[in-house]
């Protein structure tokens, strides 16, 4: 989780699942969504949209 939240902190405004799998390739996709999932249930990014149309803004 501390690598993409490494990566989720150098992002400005809106970001992709996709962005984060650019800037980190070494971890997997499910990885990814699963450390997504967790900064969302802590409240420092914030989840928008559906499906391929999903981004995410940083709180924090």
């Amino acid at each position: 989780i501390e690598v993409v939240r490494m990566a989720v902190n150098s992002k400005l405004g809106k970001f992709t699942k996709r962005d984060i799998l650019e800037l980190v390739p070494s971890i997997s996709a499910t990885s990814i969504e699963r450390s997504l999932k967790e900064l969302c249930d802590l409240g420092e990014i914030k989840k928008e949209g559906i499906g391929k149309a999903t981004y995410y803004i940083r709180l924090k």
